[in-house]
């Protein structure tokens, strides 16, 4: 097919996921880095930035393990597009504009033509991904390419496939292993498709053929984990750094909490409809036998969206770190396509009320905020989008009032310098963390619900005891933010 046939059969999707990110890209142009992004990305694109890209080995305190190629490439940017913040922001509309256009061809090829322009509204509706491709975050780019690579195998086209996994594994730890999730896809892919046909020798060989498309893959990462032993002592774990912590294995007890938070991850802001679905159109199948049941194409769905998950969850949940939303997108994505797949199996008004809930469900995802102490996942929602807001108040009644940063305790977020956040050469100076003072040994604490980490006693006694008042307060939808004084004993 030619460049010409293509984008006519194409032309009016690739327009409207066009024209929708290219929207969603312009509202969130200037919005400053928020939460993971700080660190993950403003941090390291500014320090590759700040020593003109002379190294692409991070200074001991900045090195996560993750390869940093996608904070660099953004430093890259800004040397020819200058610093700013639209510049990342553009790069990740890129990616989420590659994500809607794979996103599509997956979905033409497992779902009926009449529910695409449903599965692109439910994309655009997700949650998480919604929130990430406004605030620029990083696993949109691991999430267009690992739906590029399932479109490369869908299709059979392996350039596409190289392509991707070659990126994933520079961008992050988790693209490194979503090359082995890609990979057990395809093999149990090109399994199903051989059915009975299928032998050992038959199936060794599939495995050795499908090898072949991640070599490209492979050899990047075993030469960035050499060469990055060369240069630092460890290939992953800096044991230097201030998250060591995160690297301590858990106890099964843990293990099996983290398991659990993984399945409410799955479930949270909206996504409950989903499995909800899932799940009845799933005993309905077994009581008439699953094979007689579904199609082939359901199945190959069913097999690619649920095996790679049985080895992607305990590694993440087998270490001491915290279980993010966004760690899943891939899954969330694919769980909705297996929910549309699953839409024959319904009659006309079961999936007439599906169409009409799941979007409600999904957009009501923005409100699933849990009370103090349950931690809420702001970077997957945007109930956190009037934080910019009160931060920029606070901050402007520090300064109105002459109250220096140093004698103001907060909490991450707000912690982190406007130098990173906001890319303002003025604005180097951060509020203190206040795991490096002492017990309230400050004038000031900044308290919001947006920080995840505030020891519940703390906001306890921070509300009830004389010797603190509030000074400034705002509430903005389901977000608080309160500046408190300590008053001097008399």
């Amino acid at each position: 097919m030619g460049i010409k046939e293509h984008f006519r059969e194409h032309g009016f999707y690739y327009t409207l996921i066009l024209i929708s990110y290219g929207i969603w890209t312009a509202l969130g142009s200037q919005l400053p880095f928020f939460s993971d992004n700080v660190t993950l990305i403003s941090k390291l694109a500014n320090w590759y930035f700040d020593t003109d890209l002379q190294s692409i080995i991070l200074p001991t305190e900045l090195d996560s393990g993750h390869p940093p190629f996608y904070a660099y490439t953004i430093a890259f940017l800004w040397t020819i597009f200058g610093k700013s913040l639209w510049v990342h922001h553009v790069l990740t509309g890129c990616f989420s504009l590659l994500l809607g256009i794979s996103f599509y061809h997956l979905a033409r090829y497992f779902l009926p033509a009449q529910h695409l322009l449903f599965a692109l509204l439910c994309l655009g509706l997700e949650p998480c991904l919604l929130t990430q491709s406004l605030i620029g975050g990083l696993d949109v780019s691991l999430t267009a390419l690992y739906f590029l690579a399932l479109v490369g195998i869908c299709y059979r086209r392996p350039i596409l496939l190289i392509v991707a996994t070659s990126f994933m594994v520079l961008f992050s730890l988790r693209g490194i292993i979503g090359i082995g999730l890609i990979a057990l896809s395809e093999w149990v892919w090109r399994w199903y498709k051989l059915k009975e046909k299928s032998t050992l020798r038959s199936s060794l060989f599939l495995g050795v053929r499908t090898a072949l498309h991640y070599l490209p893959a492979i050899l990047i990462t075993i030469f960035w984990l050499r060469y990055h032993y060369t240069e630092t002592g460890f290939y992953v774990f800096n044991y230097e750094a201030a998250w060591a912590a995160d690297y301590s294995l858990v106890t099964w007890k843990e293990f099996i909490w983290n398991g659990m938070i993984v399945g409410w991850r799955f479930l949270d802001n909206g996504r409950i409809l989903l499995w909800g679905i899932l799940l009845y159109a799933l005993f309905g199948a077994l009581k008439t036998g699953v094979k007689n049941k579904l199609t082939d194409k359901q199945i190959e769905l069913s097999l690619i969206t649920f095996l790679p998950l049985f080895f992607y969850v305990p590694i993440i949940i087998y270490r001491n770190i915290p279980i993010l939303h966004r760690y899943f997108m891939v899954y969330y994505l694919l769980v909705t396509l297996l929910v549309l797949a699953l839409f024959p199996l319904f009659g006309k008004r079961s999936k007439s009320v599906f169409k009409m809930l799941i979007p409600i469900f999904l957009i009501s995802g923005h409100f699933w905020i849990y009370p103090i102490p349950i931690a809420n996942g702001w970077d997957a929602t945007l109930a956190h989008l009037p934080y910019y807001k009160q931060r920029t108040e606070v901050l402007n009644y520090l300064k109105k009032n002459n109250i220096r940063y140093d004698q103001v305790l907060s909490e991450f977020p707000m912690i982190a310098s406007k130098y990173y956040t906001d890319l303002q050469v003025e604005g180097i100076n951060s509020l203190v963390d206040k795991d490096k003072a002492a017990h309230f040994d400050g004038q000031y604490f900044i308290d919001s619900n947006i920080m995840n980490d505030v020891p519940p006693e703390w906001r306890s006694l921070l509300s009830s005891n004389k010797n603190w008042k509030v000074i400034h307060q705002q509430k903005n939808g389901l977000l608080y933010m309160r500046l408190y004084e300590k008053v001097q004993e008399e």
